[in-house]
């Protein structure tokens, strides 16, 4: 009786991680691919907030 149901379910969640799991690597490639376009100055300054932003919330 319930097979149906626990098919449906199945394929629901499978689809689920597949696109999920999908859309974090094509993220992950874009962010790669745009963090090598920057000219350097962009990736001195992008390397350089991290450390101001605790001195900013104090």
């Amino acid at each position: 009786m319930y097979a149906p149901i626990q098919h449906f379910l199945t394929l629901t969640i499978e689809t689920v991680v597949i696109f999920g799991y999908g859309g974090l690597i094509v993220h992950y490639l874009a962010t790669l691919l745009a963090s090598k376009r920057m000219n350097p100055s962009e990736k001195l300054s992008a390397e350089v907030a991290p450390d101001f932003v605790p001195l900013l919330s104090q």
